[in-house]
């Protein structure tokens, strides 16, 4: 568990981390956070107790990379605390993230209007293999040009299930899996809205390249 900021200069070897409190990391160049034991989900989870003031993100950056290795790895947002649409309740993902067994982005709702945390993704973080789960999160991509070509897969659930946000074209080269109505859809009182995919009106253009299934009701 950390709290407050912290910088990793040196690799290291761990089960499971807990950003605490709001506290941030920067893995310097050079160094690797490895999370795991190779064979049971590995964890990071975001504690974002302490609001950081309006629109401000929790940034996860450095030169270096946070990687899972053979285990599946999980990045867990927590409830916000703070009510609105703003990077206040955000986490910014900049460093590089590997591993071969694929990568789950989690947070679960409030219960107020269907808020749940979320996840910027920066183009230098998609360095994973193996599928890409969405669950109960919503995922903004910020400049990406690809995305790992493994299965993608966005869940439903209570509150409506995850939300993939897409603000410019992209093209999307693996099989893609989708149920459910996003963060609280649109239509819901207060909540995230735009379905499972969150077409926004820079993303004309994009493109499957392979099947996209829908597991159970979606909306886009």
């Amino acid at each position: 568990v950390l709290a407050e900021t912290n910088t990793l200069a040196a690799s290291r070897k761990i089960h499971a981390l807990v950003l605490d409190r709001s506290a941030t990391l920067e893995i310097a160049a050079g160094a690797t956070l490895t999370v795991g034991d190779r064979v049971h989900p590995a964890g990071v989870v975001f504690n974002r107790q302490v609001p950081l003031g309006k629109d401000a993100p929790l940034v996860f950056e450095g030169a270096g990379t946070l990687d899972f290795g053979t285990s599946p790895g999980v990045l867990w947002a927590s409830s916000p605390l703070e009510d609105g649409w703003g990077a206040n309740r955000a986490v910014r993902l900049k460093t590089a993230i590997a591993g071969s067994a694929g990568v789950t982005f989690a947070s679960r709702s409030n219960g107020n209007a269907g808020k749940a945390g979320f996840f910027y993704l920066h183009p230098q973080a998609c360095r994973w293999q193996g599928p890409t789960t969405l669950s109960g999160a919503l995922v903004w991509l910020d400049g990406l040009s690809a995305f790992p070509g493994g299965d993608l897969f966005i869940r439903g659930g209570d509150g409506g299930g995850a939300t993939l946000r897409l603000s410019y074209p992209l093209t999307f080269p693996q099989n893609v899996f989708v149920a459910g109505r996003g963060m609280a859809a649109r239509g819901n009182s207060g909540g995230d809205g735009g379905g499972a995919f969150y077409f926004t009106g820079g993303s004309d253009g994009t493109a499957f390249t392979k099947p996209v299934t829908l597991t159970d009701n979606a909306w886009f």
